[in-house]
């Protein structure tokens, strides 16, 4: 669809969504292209799309639990998309009328930069992961912080043992007698 074309089109949709002056272009992209759209993300080449509305691999219209989530490690045609449910969840894009495309990302949100540490690195919530966010500038909320948790100390027939991290194992405790 020719810039013109896709002008006219965003402007007739707008109506329904926006009737007042001093709108961004970002908000009737949102208000417009809100189901179903294919985003790229020229800043980071590692990313195939962004898929929002559903997810790559199930198709258009499906449905996960998740705010969105990445694809990775699965050596699979899906490899490196990132699926939203919700437009509202990607931050900041602007139309795009390259054939394949609806639009490019120009400020991600932190929900993107998230997935974004998970397709860089191909790790999960680990300490690679986390040092990724940290290249990115973006802070770990609580529930990705690394936790400490404290050796475990089990009784077992009057022998302790406690839980040792660097043997991943419980270990006995050597009690001595003064």
């Amino acid at each position: 669809m020719p810039d013109s074309e896709l002008s006219a089109d965003l402007e007739q949709r707008s109506k329904l969504c926006i009737t007042s002056i001093g709108y961004i272009y970002i908000l009737i992209m949102r208000c417009t292209y809100a189901d179903n759209m294919k985003l790229r993300w020229p800043d980071y080449p590692e990313v195939k799309g962004v898929f929002v509305g559903g997810c790559v691999e199930r198709g258009e219209g499906s449905s996960f639990r998740a705010k969105a989530h990445a694809h990775y490690v699965y050596h699979k045609s899906s490899d490196h998309w990132i699926c939203v449910r919700s437009a509202k969840r990607i931050g900041q894009f602007v139309p795009n009328s390259s054939e394949g495309w609806d639009g490019e990302i120009t400020k991600p949100s932190r929900l993107m930069y998230h997935e974004l540490a998970h397709i860089l690195t191909d790790h999960g919530h680990d300490d690679i992961w986390r040092k990724k966010m940290q290249e990115l500038g973006q802070p770990l909320t609580r529930q990705y912080q690394k936790k400490r948790r404290k050796p475990v100390i089990v009784c077992r027939n009057g022998i302790q043992y406690y839980w040792s991290e660097s043997q991943k194992k419980y270990v006995q405790r050597i009690v001595q007698d003064d």
